[in-house]
Parts: structure tokens; C-alpha cells; sequence
């Protein structure tokens, strides 16, 4: 693992590689980057850029490339989604990785190339302080706060195309740090989603559950 940042865009590098047997071995290289811009004041838009690659034979499932969020692998790493099990099956959720296409939750595309781009703002308020009368309004303990986002992205098992990217946008609300500033419940809600899943309109009313942010 490789960063750099301090005021500047910050850097990530994985590179993974294993050797099982003749017939199963793998090397995989993921990069990530990720900066902050402020247009509007007191509103910081948070972008991401993330390229991956997997290569070899018999892949194992948890070194794919997951559109939606983290794989196995990073679920495995979570102290909240390592029981998976645990979450009520009605619920759909992703912890924050890989594409982070979020509207993609409950399919959850793999592969073995990945291209990803990510765009979210993160207001400290729930309602914004330009909005007359409910912008006093608090939740106690939660003190929620809302968020604009979109995602754009691709897996497949060759190399990814700008013109074949899927992508979703929509609005969330997340919590403030809880329990020592270590846990933070998020839902977001991607009411546009394209291409459209079969029999799904491409506007609609979705939310995906997640433990901390989304990148």
C-alpha cells in the first residue's frame, strides 16, 4: 500500500499477487485517488478516481473488482459488515470500495478490470443554513447530515469504456462519528440509475444501507 497527500490529492496503490498452484494464480494492481474542491463555500465536494486490474487464472470471488462497493475481502476487513449475516435480508447494503456505484447494491457486478469515478459533497448540516426556519432544526446524539452525489462506472473482463459506464446520482444522510468517532451509519438514496436493471425503471425510489463513508 502506497500515499501520499497532505495538502494535495491523495494517492492510493495496492499491489496483490499469489501463487496457489500451476493452474491458480493471480496478480492484481488497484489505484486510487481522491481530492477535495470547494465551489460553494461551506459545501466541499469530495471526488474520487479508481483504476483496477486482475489477472490470472481460477480468480478467487474476493479478488474481483465489485461495482458497487467493497468485495469480500474488504467486507471481511470490517468490523461491521464481517457478519453479513447479521443484517436483515430486506435491507440492501454495501460498504464503501472497488466502484462505489451505489445504486448497484443489491446486484453487486464483479469483475476483473474496474473504472470508477465518484463525486459527493458533504454538508455539515442536514438541512442547509439558505433554508428559512428548518435550518434549526437538529436531531440530538445522530445529528444527521445530507449529502449530493454521483457515480459513474464500469467492471468487466476486459477493458473498461467510458460509453459503457453505469451511473446513479442521487441524495444521502449520514450521522456524525459515534461511539469514540468510530462509527458512522449512512443510507443513501440513488434515485437515478442507468442503464436500468431488467423490468426496472431508470428513476426510482432506492436506499442502501452502509458503516462509514463511502470513500
Amino acid at each position: 500500500m502506497l500515499q501520499n497527500g497532505d495538502d494535495g490529492p491523495l494517492q492510493h496503490g495496492r499491489l496483490r499477487t499469489d501463487l496457489l498452484t500451476r493452474r491458480a494464480s493471480y496478480g492484481s494492481i488497484l489505484a486510487t485517488t481522491t481530492a477535495e474542491v470547494t465551489v460553494i463555500p461551506k459545501l466541499p465536494i469530495q471526488l474520487r478516481a479508481v483504476a483496477g486490474r486482475v489477472r490470472g487464472n481460477a480468480i478467487p470471488p474476493e479478488e474481483r473488482f465489485y461495482l458497487a462497493g467493497a468485495g469480500p475481502r474488504g467486507e471481511w476487513a470490517s468490523r461491521w459488515f464481517r457478519s453479513r449475516g447479521s443484517l436483515p435480508t430486506h435491507w440492501i447494503a454495501a460498504l464503501g470500495g472497488d466502484g462505489d456505484v451505489r445504486a448497484f447494491a443489491d446486484t453487486r457486478p464483479a469483475g476483473s478490470t474496474l473504472l470508477a469515478f465518484n463525486a459527493e459533497t458533504r454538508s455539515s448540516r442536514l438541512i442547509p443554513s439558505w433554508v428559512p426556519v428548518l435550518k434549526t432544526l437538529r436531531v440530538p446524539v445522530l445529528d444527521p447530515r445530507a449529502s449530493l452525489f454521483a457515480d459513474a462506472g464500469q467492471v468487466s473482463e476486459g477493458n473498461p469504456t467510458l460509453h459503457d459506464m453505469a451511473a446513479d446520482f442521487g441524495v444521502g444522510i449520514r450521522t456524525k462519528p459515534l461511539f469514540r468517532n468510530h462509527l458512522v451509519l449512512r443510507t443513501d438514496f440513488p434515485f437515478l440509475l442507468t442503464p436500468p436493471l431488467p423490468g426496472e425503471r431508470r428513476w426510482k425510489l432506492r436506499a442502501v444501507f452502509s458503516v462509514g463513508e463511502a470513500f
